[in-house]
């Protein structure tokens, strides 16, 4: 079952954007959905994958979603990819402790402009690569095997991303 609610700001200007905003106590914005093109009237959808979705109200069109721009964790039916046309990657961070989310100093993407490859980044140095992929497993991980590729896919997309 998916449920839709309407975004609500307490401030017209934040609305005339079309993005979904987070707001404290004195309605100043923790957090947004940052989109570059808003749409008047959208709407937020929470689907039942976990995926949260900025839709335009009248054609229903995704302006932003949540599984595209993930934090610190990796949900079931969300991508880790990269597109070698744009050189953006989908980056997961790691927390700085339990007890504090702010973004802490390893994170983990794909390497956009080469052979597919996992990176583990501390800070901006690489910590740890999984070595190329070669059409079955990561090349860098001798024990990866068809026990840890259950639901795994890597596939090319026809704007040259990688999933």
């Amino acid at each position: 079952m998916q449920m839709q609610y309407s975004i609500l700001c307490p401030q017209k200007h934040q609305m005339s954007y079309g993005r979904l905003v987070v707001l404290n106590g004195q309605q100043e914005i923790l957090w947004s959905s940052n989109v570059s093109a808003g749409v008047k009237d959208s709407s937020a959808q929470l689907t039942d994958d976990g995926n949260l979705v900025l839709l335009g109200k009248n054609n229903g069109n995704v302006i932003w979603e949540s599984f595209q721009r993930p934090c610190n964790t990796l949900l079931p039916n969300m991508r880790l990819g990269a597109n070698a046309r744009t050189g953006v990657s989908t980056v997961l961070t790691s927390c700085i402790s339990p007890s504090d989310p702010s973004v802490g100093r390893f994170s983990v993407s794909m390497d956009p402009l080469r052979i597919p490859e996992v990176f583990v980044w501390n800070y901006k140095s690489p910590y740890w690569r999984s070595g190329p992929w070669n059409g079955q497993i990561f090349i860098g991980i001798p024990e990866m095997n068809s026990v840890y590729l259950d639901g795994f896919n890597l596939a090319k997309t026809a704007d040259g991303a990688c999933l």
